[in-house]
């Protein structure tokens, strides 16, 4: 009978340790952020925080901070998208709830934010193109030097 007391102010206890030592991001997000990449056409090489992947993928990432992504395919233009880290209602939720010690969590995990774009989708440009609109160019160039 005397068990019944201990057990409850231990599973209090252990509860009051879980919301003091987060912060009400942590508790609702994950310090990281699953970003979803495709390319048209799939089968471009992903390089993001010195790790490589093959798209289409989803890749992991952390909240706490910014993030460059280099799209790379042989015979293709290469690509490059920045995500950036934006702060989430949830660090509202700290200052009422969890205060400083909680907003300090949150804030050094990056819980407290989400990253976007949250979905990379990217159509690769032939680097053929690329070549044909800088030859187009200089004739354009050319036949006007003449004209003058």
């Amino acid at each position: 009978m005397c068990d019944k007391p201990l057990r409850l102010s231990a599973v209090a206890s252990a509860t009051a340790i879980i919301f003091l030592g987060t912060g009400c991001a942590t508790l609702i997000n994950s310090p990281h952020q699953d970003v979803p990449v495709s390319t048209t056409p799939p089968g471009a090489t992903i390089t993001v925080d010195e790790k490589t992947y093959r798209s289409p993928c989803k890749i992991k990432l952390a909240r706490s901070r910014d993030h460059r992504m280099v799209i790379e395919r042989q015979g293709y233009q290469q690509e490059t998208r920045l995500i950036t880290r934006v702060p989430t209602a949830a660090t509202l939720g700290n200052l009422v709830l969890g205060g400083l010690i909680g907003f300090g969590v949150d804030a050094i995990s990056g819980a407290n934010n989400r990253l976007v774009p949250d979905q990379i989708d990217v159509r690769l440009i032939p680097a053929s193109e690329t070549l044909g609109a800088a030859a187009q160019t200089e004739t354009e160039d050319r036949v006007i030097v003449s004209g003058t």
